[in-house]
């Protein structure tokens, strides 16, 4: 391999004409070049060169040829000798080489290296080239005098040269007329900055155009250069060159040396104004620059991409390199002094936000987005919202990215900036007041994947607690104490409202949502979204019933017929002193009745809860006899290949799991959430459980209550049982906002058992991840949760202690759950999944199951289920596709649907 240059040869002084090449010793090159102990590079001084500066001496880097070639051959001028061991030069004759004669004069410095035979040649040659090759990149651009670098033969041929062309109006700034190579890398453009009150030095700054923009150069890239490549390769993406103190090595640079940030400081000082006067040159000439220059229409993209490469690593964790490159940028220095000059920074975000930052003068408030705030979905959301877009276009937010690499450049803090954070200015803009106009602008809220990212990471809708809208009656009220207007048709998919509109179509107008509100199904979704949930419960409906007007008597009652708070508004009324007036009458409440064309056997039983006396004669009757066989087994045969359907099944378990599980813990498939452990799927399926023991209570009220605690921020306390303030204030603050009227009471009477579930919480989830291992001899349901009277759990340990769990007949429940969804699995689980509700036992007494003992427990009451359904599903483990009670009390609930399996409504 052949080295060629044509600078001055080794050992000429330079004559007499030149009287400091004796000075400079350059008369002793070649015994400078034989020490092994002597890497000296005198030149220029930090921040002071000068045009007779000189590169310096040969050092260690001539010593580095042998470890490729055991016998270097040296052509230099006049002067031609080989090495022994390598110390000792070995004269030579010059030989008569076409390839060393002069060039313009120049005589050549020929150093061949025959490369060494113990070594693969072909790996070694690759080796040499790629790292040669960022070197002959950028040496022309660095250097003072040379302009070309050619590379004939090798795996990596080529020619770099940096012919320059000054930018106009940008003084120091020049950019490369040609595209230059870089192996594996594509090709580049130059453009290199060196400070014009620096004549005659190496300082410079370069970076690299790819497709006309801004681009990092490769992670592998040298950042800093003294003329030839350190190894302070930081990934920065442009490189700074200067005299920087090296290592005798001259591979690493002394990053605390003085001398080093002298170079730092006086480069950083001089590229401030040169980054201003490079952006205004740019500016005023865009569109005439040659040489991949940006147009005009592509300036703002060129500065943003020019600033995102120039602060790559500035958040370096290494105090050393951040402390350098603070030099290099920091205050009035470099990107500072750009920064604060013109409008440069981009925000990485997209519309409404604007693309860059206005020039941050002293004072400025930056805000980083989080929370999803930078989220595509929600940024065009809020771009649809003219007012929402507005509050943006006025402040200054930045990506993470972005605010990542300002900190170290800005004093004090970044704050971070939420989707709440603008939509509670929003809302203080309104006054919170919720127009129709309002509503209707904020129906890109209505699409799915946005309102869970807004709702995402604990933020809920809790700017919008504090909205008021119009009332019918034309007062302001808070949306949670107001219901849909009467008007509204019930869209066929939007069964969740049905109980709502029953509400509604009795409540008084300032209760009820202005029509104007809903024009479209988006207003309706982001109507319910914002309130979150209505206040509108069985004590406030009760209240309303003496004061119904005639023409909504009728809707009050089919509410008492079909409404999920039914029995809760009875209990208010049936006693015949605080009963409204319309009421009383039997005779009249019947009248009504006949003619609502509704079912006789609602009407009759709501009659009953009224007027019991008038149903006395009846209250002896002998319970109903089993049907017969024929029904029974016609029965049994159609329900099994009606939910063998496996579209029946998913349908079904849809309806049963939107009714039972709250929509924020359905977010995530339900078993991956038990499967995973999740403390909220756990905790939640116990509290679910324990509410199983509440009477009278539907799975869909179950539901609200842990959606009601959701929101208020219960659960975060629910799943924090040693902060026992905080769940003394749960409780104060649920009996101070319900003087009058403590909803949810029931549940509320669960505090304890809750308080207890989230204590044992860990211990109680392994006890059930156990029951499917453990031998079915050693299982009793009884014990499963009760560890201290458990003898199989006898000596375990602490990690399951705990007392018994507060479930009673939820423990069935909780088991189905867990077999259901493929958590637990084992045959002799499967009668203890048979939930002994009394819905259950009522369906199928008439098909034949055995009247049970009241007294009778119900792990005794789920066994009777499980050997009834054996015998008639001819089966000796009976659990419907793992479903178990689900679809009978699916049936039980679709009076279509029984008729259509064979039994009599």
């Amino acid at each position: 391999m052949d080295i060629t240059h044509y600078g001055r040869p080794i050992n000429d002084t330079g004559g007499a004409s030149f009287p400091q090449g004796r000075e400079r010793q350059w008369d002793q090159d070649l015994y400078f070049m034989m020490l092994l102990n002597l890497s000296g590079k005198p030149g220029e001084a930090p921040s002071h060169s000068t045009a007779a500066s000189t590169t310096g001496r040969f050092g260690l880097g001539f010593k580095s040829v042998h470890i490729v070639s055991q016998n270097p051959l040296v052509v230099s001028g006049f002067l031609a000798f080989s090495i022994a061991g390598g110390l000792l030069p070995s004269e030579q004759p010059v030989p008569d080489d076409p390839d060393l004669l002069p060039v313009e004069g120049y005589r050549a410095t020929r150093v061949r290296l025959p490369l060494r035979g113990d070594l693969d040649s072909t790996d070694l040659e690759r080796k040499l080239f790629q790292r040669f090759m960022y070197a002959r990149t950028l040496l022309p651009v660095f250097a003072r005098q040379l302009r070309e670098v050619v590379v004939e033969g090798g795996p990596f041929p080529g020619i770099a040269r940096f012919k320059e062309e000054i930018i106009t109006g940008a003084p120091g700034w020049a950019v490369a007329t040609e595209t230059t190579e870089l192996p594996n890398h594509e090709r580049w453009r130059i453009v290199r900055f060196r400070p014009p009150e620096a004549k005659g030095s190496t300082v410079a700054l370069m970076f690299g155009l790819k497709d006309g923009v801004p681009a990092p150069f490769p992670s592998d890239l040298p950042f800093l250069w003294n003329v030839t490549p350190t190894s302070e390769g930081w990934g920065c993406g442009y490189a700074i060159n200067g005299p920087f103190k090296l290592d005798p090595g001259r591979t690493h640079v002394s990053l605390d040396s003085e001398e080093t940030l002298a170079v730092v400081n006086m480069l950083g000082k001089a590229l401030g104004a040169g980054l201003v006067e490079l952006h205004d040159a740019l500016e005023t000439s865009a569109g005439t620059l040659a040489h991949d220059l940006p147009t005009t229409d592509r300036l703002p993209s060129f500065l943003a991409s020019l600033w995102t490469v120039l602060i790559s690593g500035i958040d370096s964790p290494d105090d050393l390199r951040q402390k350098l490159l603070l030099r290099l940028h920091g205050p009035g220095q470099g990107l500072s002094v750009w920064m604060s000059a013109r409008s440069v920074v981009p925000s990485e975000l997209p519309a409404p936000f604007p693309e860059r930052l206005p020039p941050l003068k002293p004072g400025t408030r930056i805000e980083v987005a989080v929370g999803g705030l930078d989220h595509p979905d929600i940024c065009k959301a809020f771009a649809d919202i003219d007012e929402v877009a507005s509050l943006l276009k006025r402040r200054c937010v930045v990506s993470c990215q972005v605010a990542q690499r300002l900190r170290p450049l800005l004093p004090g803090t970044i704050p971070p900036i939420q989707p709440s954070d603008v939509l509670s200015e929003l809302a203080d803009a309104w006054d919170h007041f919720l127009s129709a106009e309002r509503l209707h602008s904020l129906r890109p809220f209505a699409d799915d994947a946005v309102w869970r990212l807004l709702t995402a990471s604990g933020q809920g809708s809790g700017w919008a607690s504090q909205l008021v809208a119009l009332a019918a009656d034309g007062s302001r009220v808070s949306l949670r104490s107001l219901l849909l207007p009467r008007e509204l048709l019930l869209p066929d998919e939007r069964s969740d409202i049905e109980d709502e509109l029953l509400r509604a179509a009795f409540a008084p107008d300032s209760r009820i949502l202005d029509k104007s509100y809903i024009e479209a199904p988006e207003d309706l979704t982001v109507f319910q979204r914002l309130r979150a949930r209505h206040e509108i419960d069985a004590a406030t409906m009760a209240a309303w019933y003496p004061d119904i007007p005639p023409q909504r008597r009728k809707a009050a009652l089919r509410y008492l017929l079909h409404g999920s708070l039914q029995h809760e508004i009875l209990e208010r009324l049936v006693s015949l002193g605080t009963r409204p007036i319309w009421l009383a009458e039997y005779d009249e409440v019947r009248e009504m009745l006949e003619d609502m064309d509704e079912e006789e056997w609602r009407c009759r039983r709501l009659l009953a809860a009224l007027f019991p006396s008038q149903f006395e004669d009846r209250t002896g009757q002998e319970p109903q006899s089993p049907l017969p066989h024929s029904t029974r087994r016609t029965f049994f045969e159609r329900m099994q290949a009606w939910w063998d359907n496996e579209e029946t099944r998913r349908k079904v378990i849809g309806i049963y799991e939107a009714r039972v599980w709250p929509a924020w813990l359905r977010q995530t498939p339900i078993a991956d959430g038990l499967r995973s452990d999740s403390s909220d799927h756990w905790l939640a399926l116990l509290v679910l459980g324990a509410c199983q023991s509440l009477g009278r209570a539907q799975d869909g009220h179950h539901r609200t209550f842990l959606e009601r605690a959701y929101d208020d921020g219960w659960w975060m306390v629910f799943k924090t049982p040693d902060d026992k303030a905080a769940w003394m204030d749960v409780l104060r603050t649920w009996q101070e906002h319900a003087v009058e009227n403590l909803s949810y009471s029931r549940w509320m009477s669960l505090f304890p058992a809750i308080y207890q579930l989230s204590r044992y919480l860990e211990k109680y989830r392994r006890l059930l991840r156990t029951a499917g291992r453990r031998p079915a001899e050693l299982y009793r349901v009884s014990c499963l949760l009760a560890p201290r009277v458990d003898e199989a759990l006898t000596g375990a340990g602490q990690q399951f202690d705990a007392p018994p769990a507060p479930l009673n007949m939820g423990l069935h429940w909780v088991l189905r759950e867990l077999v259901r969804l493929g958590v637990l699995e084992g045959d002799h689980l499967l009668p203890d999944c048979w939930v002994p509700s009394e819905q259950l036992l009522r369906f199928l007494r008439p098909l034949g199951l055995h009247v049970l003992d009241n007294d009778a427990s119900n792990s005794e009451k789920a066994k009777a289920v499980f050997d009834f359904l054996a015998s008639e599903l001819k089966t000796k483990t009976p659990h419907l596709h793992r479903a178990f009670d689900i679809p009978f009390r699916h049936i039980d609930g679709d009076p279509h649907l029984k008729r259509q399996l064979g039994l009599e409504d």
